[in-house]
């Protein structure tokens, strides 16, 4: 895909390519679309939208939705009109509204959303859909290799061992940290249609902060998430982001969606739990057992680009 000349002073992934990065295993492409929400950052933007496009990923459709903001958000959406397969600028009813008109024009077999600030890494899409196209069983899937990107512009990308349906749904990952590994990483989760139909198609509006979490309930009501050994998504913190703002309403609403009042000490026994290594501990094995009784697919490459599929606890 053709690009604009990045910016004066702009180097590095996603402003320039690494050629190297840019390979092509697949023998076919199942549709990838990716929706971007955003509103008065346009500052941002820019390098979300280099970092889908510098995917080089043959069947992708990419949608922007813009609140109707009055910064440089509309010319950098005319300045990539022809690669952007739909884009708006009106005014809205928030966040979850805007994804809802995004995929609500999505015609891909898998979806993604990522907000304007936020970057993939390169390969992330090829990735995507050599796991899906390999593993028809697998509807849904985040990376085992959560990246971040400071406040300091350092890249972390730290390692998560998995995600359990039961320990998600007693309220088990809402420990709200800066660089929570127990949290699934929206940037880096991907899903196939199909499973987004049956969870209903759609964000809860109601809902300010825990659209994201609201909608892991449901796709964990039809499946199992399952991680894939590979950076996808980058999140970027900033001192100005909702979800730094607004962390404590955040998990107000989750507790809500899991029907309970909230009650963060089990999420934050849990990270004490890993810390000291309790784990390794019998007893504690025993006690938790209920809260990884089920297997998790884990999906790796090996040297030659080849996925593997495994099955494996969290303990």
């Amino acid at each position: 895909m053709l690009l604009s000349s990045s910016p004066a002073g702009k180097t590095g992934w996603p402003w320039t390519r690494d050629e190297s990065l840019l390979t092509n295993p697949l023998t076919s492409y199942p549709k990838i679309s990716i929706v971007t929400p955003t509103y008065r950052h346009g500052h941002y933007l820019e390098e979300t939208m280099r970092s889908v496009f510098s995917q080089d990923y043959p069947n992708l459709e990419y949608i922007v939705i813009d609140g109707g903001s009055a910064d440089e958000t509309v010319s950098l959406l005319e300045r990539y009109d022809e690669q952007l397969s739909y884009w708006a600028s009106e005014p809205d009813r928030g966040h979850a509204h805007a994804l809802n008109k995004g995929f609500a024009c999505a015609t891909g077999e898998i979806l993604a959303w990522i907000n304007a600030g936020d970057f993939y890494f390169p390969q992330a899409l090829h990735r995507v859909a050599q796991t899906f196209q390999s593993f028809p069983e697998i509807t849904w899937l985040t990376a085992a290799q959560q990246g971040h990107f400071s406040e300091k512009s350092e890249i972390y990308t730290l390692f998560t061992p998995g995600f359990s349906k039961s320990f998600f749904m007693a309220g088990g990952y809402l420990g709200f940290e800066p660089f929570a590994l127990d949290f699934i990483q929206q940037e880096s989760t991907f899903w196939r249609k199909s499973l987004w139909e049956r969870a209903g198609s759609h964000l809860n509006e109601s809902l300010r902060m825990a659209n994201d979490f609201e909608l892991w309930r449901r796709f964990f009501t039809y499946a199992d998430l399952a991680l894939l050994d590979a950076p996808l998504g980058c999140f970027r913190h900033h001192a100005d982001q909702r979800s730094a703002s607004q962390a404590a309403l955040y998990q107000q609403e989750a507790w809500a969606c899991l029907g309970r009042k909230g009650n963060s000490l089990l999420s934050y026994a849990y990270r004490i739990f890993k810390k000291l290594r309790l784990d390794e501990r019998l007893e504690w094995r025993d006690a938790l057992r209920p809260f990884y009784q089920q297997e998790l697919r884990f999906v790796t490459f090996d040297v030659t680009g080849n996925l593997q599929c495994k099955r494996r606890k969290l303990i």
